[in-house]
């Protein structure tokens, strides 16, 4: 649904899967994290960025707790909270936290790993942002070529990352 632009029928579904896991298996859950990572997305993209960023600070704050700050998923989480950042306005800050997560992403992901293109990319747009383009754009041209790389040439983050649009990370699991 997100995909085909039908963004408010996919929070409201995102919303539902959300319910259900909660009842299902509890907030904390590593599968109700994911679904709430995936959610603030559809809330992002929705309109409703207040709510996406609270979501995202909650939901990296769990993933934090039951894993650390260097788990994938914890890493993601922080990747979507650089974009809150930014679409907030608070470039500085988004930049801060991208190159902060950078770093781990590619120790712990691997460097030519999609999250951690996608932290590239998104950080390129941030130095882009701030007047850094020599930075921005060999950040911009590893992410391009990483995800050359690595995904299909159809796939949406390769295409964000050749078009210089800001990358979410949101791997859907399945609805319940």
């Amino acid at each position: 649904m997100r995909e085909s632009g039908d963004h408010p029928g996919a929070r409201d579904f995102q919303e539902d899967v959300y319910r259900r896991a909660r009842t299902a298996f509890g907030d904390e859950h590593p599968l109700t994290l994911r679904i709430a990572r995936n959610l603030a997305v559809c809330r992002r993209r929705d309109g409703a960025l207040v709510e996406a960023a609270k979501l995202t600070e909650e939901t990296l704050r769990r993933f934090v707790n039951r894993y650390d700050s260097d788990h994938s998923d914890s890493l993601a989480t922080a990747t979507n909270l650089a974009v809150d950042r930014r679409l907030a306005g608070d470039l500085e800050s988004s930049r801060q936290l991208a190159e902060a997560n950078l770093p781990l992403l590619a120790e712990v992901a691997g460097e030519d790993h999609p999250l951690t293109l996608s932290c590239t990319a998104n950080l390129s747009l941030d130095l882009r942002g701030l007047g850094r383009g020599a930075e921005a754009d060999e950040l911009q041209r590893r992410a391009v070529e990483g995800f050359a790389g690595a995904v299909r040439a159809d796939h949406p983050w390769l295409a964000a990352a050749r078009q210089r649009r800001r990358i979410e990370c949101d791997m859907a699991p399945m609805p319940l």
